[in-house]
This record gives structure tokens, C-alpha cells and sequence, in this order.
């Protein structure tokens, strides 16, 4: 039931959340809403000054109702609210497609109890209400549906952890006294019992100012509860701090201005940019979601944010292996070395697919940001264009505002075109050749169903790009062509075009040595995709065989930062080897081989350069086995045809490549 208050004098509300919805005038006048009502002026508030499609709340908040009940739902709940009192009325923006708040006008419990915990204000109502987030929330709004409740357990988690976060960079800031310091560590486990960073900083203060008693009693009331509550032990960090206080490793002195725990601040670790990773996206839900439409999603974005020269993103291949749920945030840290880790739910309700993303510090775990999309079928691939957008903006928010090259207009029905791409790209890279053979027609296949699917035809050139490296070309002209004509069809569609124009630009210099046009090619691809791991990796032979070894050795050696789990990680290892191999650190070159050639033996133009790099160390370990293995790929492999094709720029370095080869045993 709504009650009509009258005209206010107030031109602003107070919007209390933490505990359930209620509205108050500037004048105290509580403005009293029905549920979905209050909950629909609750969502919009905490949307920011972002103007949120009608689709998006209709299916939000009317799940189970078509989609022209949902829209009519929508307008009445907007009229309650505008009826409800006049300050509603001027502070609802909406038109046809979107509806916005004024936030000029708006107050939030919230956003007051955020800004004390960064000011330092530690007091008890303050800590009470921050740790009432997690779970009172908008409380009792759970019961609107299935998709609003997914959203307000989210939300929730999001708010909790920024107002844990803002008490954590409390504990860490260097300019704190001891007293503040310690403070803030008690309201963190107040908020949260269960964080292990507000723990061992409050046990690391207790322990420096003397008190190892009550260091101790925080270490185990943590240990009980995680075991009690998640059924596992803190970690090891948390552990070795335990075990250190027990053997007396404080000085009882207070320390006032030694950090005791790093968080929020940024690592930064490639060239001072921060480092995200798009994880795989998890399937939820009952109905069927079609196979392959995670991934391709995933793909997607990381494809986009590797357009942004403001971060740097990990490679698809390498965070393949970190999708599992729950997310062991310290391992992710420890293996790709990232800053921010970028995870995603997708539900399908009928027509309605909703994509709940959350971007996690992975430092800590704790969520810095998160947001729910809601996008029908036909407006499925245009979702991370947004959403892509609204990471760059959350992680830099001071940088200058960026516009995405990618517009993906993918259909559900092209995942069968993505099904046989992914399975060529299996058979490719296992290089047997009869395997490999198999490859070439599911991508013309995939081709044939889906013309406008850039990836295919990316494959597609790099299947013939090594067939001829391999040596199994039967009509090497013809694939030549066939190559070249496949790479430059992808630069022209949406998809990742850097990455298809450094692919283009290898290839005119592996099999033409066309080095003044590549070079262009690569300088267009690397602004298009600066950060993207496969674009890098394309342009380090190249300039390698330019005669620009060091920085060929610079940008292997990021591509490999960008994918370090990459199961290809052969393919980068024997580029970084002939870079070196050019730079002419032979032994780095003949190590690198080795680790690819480990990883795949099968790999020839790998193996000639290792070969080649024993040799002019003056060795000749294990020459003979790696020359019987080219041999058994390329059976006709000639010294004289391989140096008349060689990429090298330098007729020198192609006659010094050949003689290497000569010495190595091969046949001239």
C-alpha cells in the first residue's frame, strides 16, 4: 500500500538500506512504498548515475511474466513511485528505453557509512551497520524472484567487501599511529570474523606491541571459525604469522609506522599497467544453455579489454585452468601474477539470459565491483561491449574514457561454427599430421556456416601457415595464396582485428619477407590490441628477423607475462628462442628450444633453431636425435630450399642460419 504524503518541502530523500528500504523526506517525512516499489527505487539508487535499460529491470524484477506484462508492471511501480511524493517525482528520469535517479538529490545509508570508514570513523554504529551489509541488505525484498535475489546477493557481497576494503587500506596506510591502526583491524574482524588479512594484521600489531596472548587468541578463534564455517584451515601466510608468534619473533617495541598488510594499492606488474584476468564464465540454472556460449562470451571481452592500452589482460588459453568455483584467489594471484579477476554466472530463463559479473581484487578476493545484465537472445553479444567498458572505467577511473573497437554481432546459431573452430585448433596443435589434416576442412566447414566468423578464418591461415612450415604443403603455392586470403578476410571482419592483422603481418614476412609493409601492419595491430597476448606474440619473429632482436625479446617476453599457463606456450617459447638465437645468446636460445620442444616435439621450425643454436655454442648434444625427428615430419627437408625461404632480413644471417644447419648434419 502506498500512502501519498502530500507536497513536501524537501528536496532531497534519505534512502535507508541496510536493513530493509525505507524513504525519508528532507523534512523527516517518511514516505511509506510497497515492496516492489521501495525495491525498484533501492535498485536504481544503487546504479549510480547509470541510466539502466527498461528490459533489464522488467526481467529483473517481473521474471516470470512476458515481456509486454513485465513492461506494463514497470510503469505502474514507476507511477506508485512519482504519486508517492512529489521529491520521487523530480528525481525519476526515465524515457522509453531507460530510467535513471538524480543523485544530486538522493542520500544513501550507504554511501554515508562507505565514506566514515574511509575517513577512519570506527565507531560502534558504524561497525554495527557495515556488518549488518552482508546480510540485511534491502532485507525482505529476497521473495521479488529468482533474478532479483541472485542480483541482491551480489550487491550485497559487493558493498560488504568495499566496506571492508575501505578499513583494510586503514590498516595498511603508512601515515596511521598504531592505536588507529589496531582500531581498525578489530572493526575489519567485526565486520568480517572470517578475513585473514584483518587477522594477521591484528595479530602482527598485538605481537609487536607485546602482546602475544592476545595474538594467539585471534589465531585460533580464526582457525575454529573457518573450519567451523568453511570447513578448511587459514592459509599458509596466516599459518607461518601463527608460527612465528609462538617462537618469540617480535620485538616487544610498537612499531607505529610498519605496514602490516598490502591491499587496495595496485600492483601493476606489466609496464605499471594493472593486470586483469577474464575467468571462465559459469553455466547456473536449470534450463539449457547452449554449448560453447560461455566461452565465446569470455572470449569476447578479453578480446576487447586487450584493446585498452590503460591494462593489461591475461590471455584466454591461460585462465582456462582457474575457472573452477570457489575461485582459489591466491593461487590465481601467485600463477598469473594479476592484479583484478573478472568472473561471470550466466542463467537462461526462456528468452532472457542474465550475466551476473563480479571483478574481485585477487590480492584478497574482496569484489570491487559488480554488475548484473539481463540482455535477451538477440542482444546476447552486445552485452560485453558495456560491460567491458564499465571494467575499464571501475579499475582507472581517473583515465580518460575510452571507446571499444569491437561491435560482435554473433548469433546463438554461429556457436556451431565456434564448436568446429575449437576442435581444429585441438587437431592443429597436436601436430600429427594426420590429425592435422582433419583440421583444414572443419574450419571451411565452420567458414561455410558462419561467413562473418573472424576466428575461423584466423585459424584457417595459421593451419596453412604450418602446413608449409611443417613441410606437408602439397601445392605450396596454392597455400601460400590460400593463407594469405584467409588472414586478410579476418582483418576485415569484427572479431579482434589486431590480432588477425598481426597474423597477416607474420606470415608476409615468414613466407615473402615483405618486412616494410609488416612492419606498418604490426604498428596498426598493436594500437588496435596493445595488450593482447596472441598480437604481441605475432609481431617477436618479425623483429627478430629485422634485425630488432631486443625488441623481439621484450615482446615475446610480455606475451608470455599475458599468457603464462597458455597450452600453446611452445609456439611462444620457440619465437622467445629465436629472438635470442638472433641476439646471439645461443645458449638462452638452445634453452628455450629445449622447454618447447619439450612441450611438443613435433614442432620442426622449433627444432631447426635449437639445432641450430647447439651447433654455434660449439656442441653437438643431442644434434642427431633432434635432426631424425625433423626428418621423420619432413622426410624431403632440405638445407639449401629451407635458406632461400628463410625470413631472415640479412642475406648474411640466412647464410649463417644455413651453415648451422649444414654442421648440424642436415643434407644441403
Amino acid at each position: 500500500m502506498i500512502t501519498r504524503l502530500g507536497a513536501s518541502l524537501a528536496n532531497w530523500i534519505e534512502l535507508f538500506l541496510i536493513g530493509g528500504v525505507s524513504l525519508t523526506t528532507g523534512t523527516g517525512q517518511r514516505v511509506s512504498l510497497g515492496q516492489k516499489p521501495a525495491a525498484l527505487f533501492a535498485y536504481l539508487a544503487l546504479q549510480g548515475q547509470r541510466a539502466v535499460p527498461r528490459s533489464q529491470i522488467a526481467s529483473l524484477f517481473w521474471e516470470e511474466r512476458s515481456e509486454t506484462q513485465a513492461q506494463n508492471s514497470l510503469r505502474q511501480a514507476l507511477s506508485d513511485l512519482r504519486k508517492a511524493d512529489p521529491i520521487l517525482d523530480r528525481v525519476i528520469w526515465a524515457d522509453r528505453q531507460v530510467i535513471r535517479l538524480d543523485h544530486t538529490k538522493i542520500k544513501t545509508d550507504t554511501a554515508q557509512l562507505h565514506a566514515a570508514l574511509q575517513n577512519g570513523c570506527f565507531d560502534e554504529t558504524i561497525t554495527t551497520s557495515a556488518g549488518m551489509i552482508r546480510e540485511n541488505l534491502l532485507r525482505g525484498t529476497e521473495s521479488i524472484g529468482q533474478a532479483f535475489g541472485d542480483w541482491l546477493r551480489d550487491v550485497r557481497i559487493r558493498l560488504h567487501d568495499q566496506a571492508l576494503a575501505a578499513v583494510l587500506n586503514s590498516i595498511d596506510d603508512p601515515q596511521a599511529d598504531v592505536i588507529k591502526r589496531k582500531a581498525a583491524a578489530e572493526v575489519a574482524l567485526a565486520i568480517d570474523a572470517l578475513c585473514e588479512p584483518a587477522c594477521r594484521a591484528a595479530m602482527q600489531i598485538a605481537a609487536e606491541s607485546g602482546d602475544m596472548n592476545r595474538a594467539l587468541t585471534l589465531y585460533s578463534r580464526l582457525f575454529d571459525d573457518m573450519v567451523r564455517v568453511l570447513d578448511m584451515e587459514p592459509s599458509q601466510a596466516t599459518q607461518d604469522l601463527a608460527v612465528r608468534v609462538k617462537m618469540g619473533g617480535f620485538d616487544k617495541q610498537v612499531t607505529a609506522k610498519q605496514p602490516a598488510v598490502l591491499l587496495h594499492r595496485p600492483v601493476l606488474s606489466l609496464g605499471g599497467q594493472p593486470v586483469i584476468v577474464v575467468l571462465p564464465f559459469q553455466k547456473q540454472g536449470s534450463e539449457d544453455i547452449p554449448e560453447g556460449l560461455t566461452e565465446l562470451l569470455a572470449e569476447d571481452i578479453v578480446s576487447e579489454i586487450a584493446g585498452i592500452r590503460e591494462m593489461s589482460v591475461i590471455s584466454m588459453n591461460s585462465a582456462q585452468k582457474f575457472g573452477a568455483m570457489p575461485i582459489d584467489f591466491e593461487e590465481l594471484h601467485k600463477r598469473l601474477h594479476v592484479d583484478y579477476a573478472l568472473s561471470a554466472k550466466l542463467r537462461r530463463t526462456g528468452p532472457i539470459y542474465r550475466l551476473s559479473f563480479q571483478l574481485c581484487d585477487a590480492r584478497t578476493g574482496l569484489v570491487v565491483w559488480a554488475r548484473v545484465l539481463t540482455p535477451s537472445e538477440n542482444h546476447l553479444f552486445s552485452a560485453q561491449s558495456r560491460l567491458a567498458e564499465e571494467v575499464v572505467n571501475t579499475l582507472a577511473p581517473s583515465l580518460r574514457s575510452v571507446e571499444l573497437m569491437l561491435h560482435s554481432n554473433y548469433k546463438l546459431s554461429d556457436l556451431t561454427a565456434y564448436h568446429l573452430t575449437l576442435r581444429a585448433r585441438e587437431l592443429i596443435f597436436d601436430l600429427t599430421k594426420s590429425q592435422f589434416d582433419m583440421a583444414g576442412p572443419l574450419l571451411h566447414q565452420a567458414i561455410a556456416k558462419e561467413p562473418q566468423f573472424a576466428l575461423a578464418y584466423q585459424y584457417l591461415a595459421d593451419w596453412y601457415s604450418l602446413r608449409l612450415g611443417q613441410g606437408w604443403s602439397p601445392d605450396p603455392k596454392s597455400d601460400a595464396a590460400a593463407m594469405m586470403d584467409a588472414a586478410r578476410t579476418a582483418t576485415k571482419l569484427p572479431g579482434n582485428p589486431g590480432r588477425a592483422l598481426a597474423m597477416l603481418a607474420h606470415n608476409m614476412v615468414i613466407y615473402g619477407r615483405a618486412f616494410s609493409e609488416a612492419m606498418h601492419l604490426f604498428d596498426n595491430a598493436l594500437s588496435l590490441a596493445p595488450n593482447d597476448a596472441e598480437t604481441i606474440m605475432w609481431s617477436g619473429p618479425s623483429m627478430a628477423f629485422a634485425d630488432h632482436a631486443d625488441v623481439a625479446i621484450d615482446r615475446v617476453s610480455t606475451a608470455i607475462e599475458l599468457s603464462p599457463e597458455d597450452p600453446l606456450m611452445f609456439r611462444y617459447e620457440h619465437f622467445l628462442s629465436i629472438a635470442n638465437f638472433a641476439h646471439g645468446d645461443y645458449a638462452t636460445a638452445e634453452k628455450l628450444g629445449r622447454n618447447a620442444m619439450a612441450r611438443n616435439p613435433k614442432y620442426t621450425s622449433n627444432l631447426r633453431v635449437t639445432a641450430a643454436a647447439i651447433i654455434a655454442q660449439g656442441k653437438d648434444d643431442d644434434v642427431a636425435t633432434i635432426r631424425q625427428i625433423v626428418l621423420e615430419q619432413e622426410p624431403d627437408f632440405k638445407v639449401s630450399q629451407l635458406v632461400e625461404r628463410a625470413p631472415f632480413q640479412s642475406p648474411e644471417r640466412r647464410k649463417h642460419f644455413g651453415g648451422l644447419l649444414r654442421d648440424a648434419g642436415f643434407m644441403n
